[in-house]
């Protein structure tokens, strides 16, 4: 079939595809706030072969629970509004 014989999509099987990308952005953005928790959590910050660097473990736990929320709250939100 060519391009126009293909019965264009409703708007309703547009809006489920949009709302399936989103579900998957803010999936994604979950995850990697998880992982930012989970190596500020499992990995020696700083290394002990240079104690001079700053600590970096408060500040991937903040970042990584900033991101997580931050996905939780717009999956949320989409979830009310969609």
């Amino acid at each position: 079939m060519s391009e126009k014989e293909r019965k264009p999509e409703s708007s309703d099987e547009q809006i489920a595809a949009i709302l399936r990308r989103l579900s998957l952005r803010w999936k994604l953005l979950q995850g990697v706030g998880a992982a930012l928790i989970a190596l500020s959590l499992m990995v020696e910050w700083p290394l002990p072969s240079d104690p001079a660097l700053p600590a970096t473990q408060p500040f991937l736990l903040i970042l990584g629970v900033l991101v997580f929320v931050a996905g939780l709250f717009g999956g949320w939100y989409r979830g009310i509004h969609a």
